[in-house]
């Protein structure tokens, strides 16, 4: 009952943040902002290296394929926050801006012993950010300028995964599982920017709203190969192909007596909503993990028998097939993007659900260290901006009841830009918490009575 009354709680929670800011960086105003979801408290501590994580105590929502893998009579419910800490360089400018939000709301339920499926609700894109300038005119007085972004874009999606392949030998066994999300993208974004005279209050207000309701999918894929029960390679890849997102575009061009407050546009200068498509870029992304312990023998409960895990993951974002189709569009130049991603994890030992009293707590808590560097899709100065940081993680198991749940922490520190002092540059902390609850060993989630 207290697994139930947090989920719950933290279904209102998730739906309560999902509505508020999800970034406060002006990398955010290129095109529908920054793409993607905030660092997963759990994948966070490997670098984010998730292609090929495949087991019982993660909802893998990265990869679909995953959701087979759950532990059978273990349905499984994650959600996490996201706190970031950046700090803007320009020059001699400086300054610092700070939010928190949910990365992700994802139940997974496995069943029949070959499938799982799964849904939930994680970020799809994020605007937010304010910018001002100055430009000074030959009779002394100046222009002030100013940028504004707000705005999320969010996905709901239905995920389904099956094994298609399942069988051992005497020494090794193989395993190969499809997976899909089906999702649907909603939200919306706006783009404004504001010019006055230093001398006056009055002046001009641009602003581009962007609303999206579409339809959107990924696939995934991973294939294990175990070798006498003490190590197991896994590969995994997902594919997201190019698709059309339908979208509503609004502009306006207004005249305000105070650009301060909204409420004191006096003239709508020019106004036009259409209706068009926005194509999203293809996404491949590979990953490999091998996981390794000691052979032992059947008194393994009896001694600390740990695993260590090595994960990494490439990722190919083709930006260059963004474009958009409405009348008054100027075509964005992007860039295709790359991810590099890689961490280890370890736990001094490794059953989750051994309460030997010689077994210490701490013996039982993953350990976890990563890193990734990656290219955005933009460039300053003729450079494309890169997005490179360290990474630490722990996941905490909750060990009452012998359940797989578990409380995930993780902790980033990096910087984005491409160094150049005239251009703009971040330097940025992460910190994610997690929960990942599953039913205890007297708990029923979706469990048969049987009557004798």
């Amino acid at each position: 009952m207290n697994s139930i009354f947090l989920i719950i709680f933290s279904v209102f929670l998730s739906f309560g943040i999902f509505g508020q800011k999800f970034t406060t960086s002006p990398f955010s105003s290129i095109g529908i902002g920054e793409f993607g979801t905030m660092e997963h408290p759990s994948f966070g501590g490997i670098g984010s290296a998730h292609t090929a994580v495949i087991d019982s105590f993660n909802v893998n929502f990265y990869n679909p394929s995953s959701y087979s893998f759950l532990a059978q009579g273990q349905p499984l419910f994650s959600t996490g926050v996201s706190t970031r800490l950046s700090t803007y360089t320009e020059n001699e400018s400086s300054y610092k801006t700070s939010l928190s939000g949910v990365n992700h709301f994802v139940f997974g339920i496995p069943f029949a012993k070959i499938f799982g499926i799964a849904f939930g609700i994680n970020p799809f894109a994020r605007n937010g950010y304010s910018i001002s300038d100055k430009s000074a005119l030959g009779n002394s007085d100046t222009i002030n300028y100013s940028y504004n972004g707000t705005g999320s874009i969010n996905q709901a999606f239905t995920g389904f995964s099956v094994k298609v392949l399942n069988f051992s030998n005497s020494k090794t066994t193989h395993k190969l599982a499809l997976g899909t999300n089906l999702g649907y993208v909603f939200g919306s974004n706006s783009n404004e920017r504001i010019s006055n005279l230093s001398t006056l209050s009055s002046g001009g207000i641009e602003e581009t709203k962007l609303q999206m309701k579409s339809f959107y999918y990924d696939l995934g894929l991973n294939y294990q190969l175990t070798f006498n029960k003490t190590s197991r390679f896994i590969l995994g890849a997902t594919y997201t192909p190019t698709q059309n997102l339908a979208t509503t575009k609004d502009f306006g061009l207004f005249y305000a007596l105070d650009v301060t407050d909204s409420r004191s546009v006096i003239d709508t200068v020019f106004s036009n909503s259409e209706k068009g498509l926005i194509s999203m870029p293809s996404i491949t992304s590979l990953g490999l993990s091998y996981s390794f312990r000691p052979n032992v023998d059947s008194t393994y409960n009896k001694v600390k028998i740990f695993q260590m895990s090595i994960f990494a993951s490439y990722t190919e974002t083709n930006w260059s097939e963004y474009k958009t189709n409405f009348v008054s569009d100027v075509q964005l130049t992007l860039l295709n993007s790359t991810k590099y991603a890689a961490g280890i994890e370890f736990i001094p030992h490794y059953n989750y659900f051994d309460r030997s009293k010689n077994i210490g707590y701490f013996s039982r808590i993953r350990y976890k260290v990563g890193g990734q560097y990656s290219t955005l899709p933009i460039e300053r100065l003729g450079k494309q901006l890169v997005d490179k940081s360290v990474n630490l993680g722990f996941s905490f198991p909750i060990v009452s009841q012998r359940s797989v749940s578990s409380l995930n922490l993780s902790f980033s520190a990096g910087n984005r830009g491409n160094g150049e002092a005239n251009s703009l540059n971040e330097k940025y902390y992460g910190i994610n918490f997690g929960i990942s609850i599953a039913p205890g060993l007297n708990d029923r989630w979706f469990r048969k009575y049987k009557i004798d």
